[in-house]
Parts: C-alpha cells; sequence; structure tokens
C-alpha cells in the first residue's frame, strides 16, 4: 500500500496568480508545510509497517524530484528522456 506525499506547493500557479499579498513570488511556508507533512507521513508509514505485519507500506514522496524540476527544467528534460528510454 503507498501512502502519497505532497508536492512542493509554493510555486503552484494558481496559488502564485491568486495570492495578492505575496504577488507572483514563492510561498515558502507552504514548502515548509509539505516537507513538515512529508516527515510525519514517513514516521506514520513506520510505525505502521512494525505494527501491521500484513501489509507493506511504502511513502511515495514527490517533493525532492519536482523541487528539483522546478529549479532546474533543463536536467528534468534530461531525466524524462533517461526514464522513457
Amino acid at each position: 500500500m503507498s501512502l502519497g506525499g505532497r508536492p512542493p506547493m509554493s510555486r503552484l500557479p494558481l496559488e502564485r496568480t491568486t495570492d495578492i499579498l505575496f504577488g507572483s513570488v514563492c510561498i515558502e511556508e507552504y514548502n515548509d508545510e509539505a516537507k513538515s507533512f512529508n516527515v510525519k507521513m514517513q514516521e506514520l508509514g513506520e510505525k505502521l509497517n512494525t505494527e501491521l505485519v500484513i501489509f507493506q507500506l511504502v511513502l511515495s514522496n514527490p517533493y525532492d524530484i519536482l523541487s528539483e524540476i522546478i529549479r532546474n527544467p533543463v536536467f528534468s528534460s534530461s531525466f524524462v528522456v533517461m526514464l522513457s528510454l
């Protein structure tokens, strides 16, 4: 069974265009919340794996790879090509 983590959320187009107070800048508080959520989900998954031996839980954490794609789009296009081979 897979537990879903949170992606980086500060650069979502909807958030950047609708939040008048911050304008079009990244809102790092959103990223901090996503990272905190992912840590808690990882801990929960580890705890449940020890308690529920019938299940194998894994966390799908998209934060790091999506953050890298946002920061370095050139890298991400090369990475996608390598994955598709």
